[in-house]
């Protein structure tokens, strides 16, 4: 998603488009309410503010062009069956990609998962790229990038969820040295 931002002349259409969200999250809201979902305990503490918060903050991320979409702890530990310990664990082994937002939350980039499991053979891409810069961040957005030469917009991540491991590897090990240098 390509962030646009509006012009002043077209303010009319910005507060119907403001409108129309309220309107459809409201009517999200009461469907939950309405199906019997006990909706005080999304307001307990400001959780529903601070989370319409965050996702408002995430369209407005410089990262969420090249990343795309990432998952939180609780929403990754449902999607791929691990516990927080194992995610964690998973994480500091290298064999799960997390991310360090600028207010200090972890979250986790989907493109590192198919079919409910993490993507065979990602802890040693993952480790190769650390060997050239130690951030996390320019390893997602080198995962998620374009293969130089790829005419169909193939991801290194695509390829290594191909099976083209050690392809994927050895680019991985090249563009860390060239990062060292």
């Amino acid at each position: 998603m390509k962030m646009a931002f509006a012009r002043p002349e077209h303010r009319a259409e910005q507060r119907k488009a403001v409108s129309s969200l309220s309107r459809a999250f409201e009517a999200a809201l009461q469907n939950l309410a309405d199906s019997g979902f006990d909706l005080t305990v999304l307001d307990t503490n400001g959780v529903a503010q601070d989370l319409a918060v965050k996702v408002t903050s995430i369209a407005l991320s410089p990262w969420a062009d090249s990343i795309g979409p990432c998952y939180v702890s609780s929403s990754l530990q449902r999607e791929i069956g691990l516990t927080r310990a194992g995610i964690s664990k998973a994480a500091l082994e290298r064999r799960l990609l997390r991310l360090k937002t600028a207010d200090g939350h972890f979250i986790y980039p989907a493109f590192q998962v198919r079919d409910g499991k993490i993507i065979d053979e990602l802890a040693p891409v993952l480790r190769a790229l650390n060997s050239g810069i130690d951030d996390p961040w320019t390893w997602a957005q080198w995962l998620n990038a374009p293969v130089p030469g790829q005419a169909d917009g193939r991801r290194h991540i695509d390829e290594l969820a191909d099976g083209l491991a050690v392809k994927v590897l050895t680019d991985a090990e090249r563009t860390a040295a060239a990062w060292a240098a």
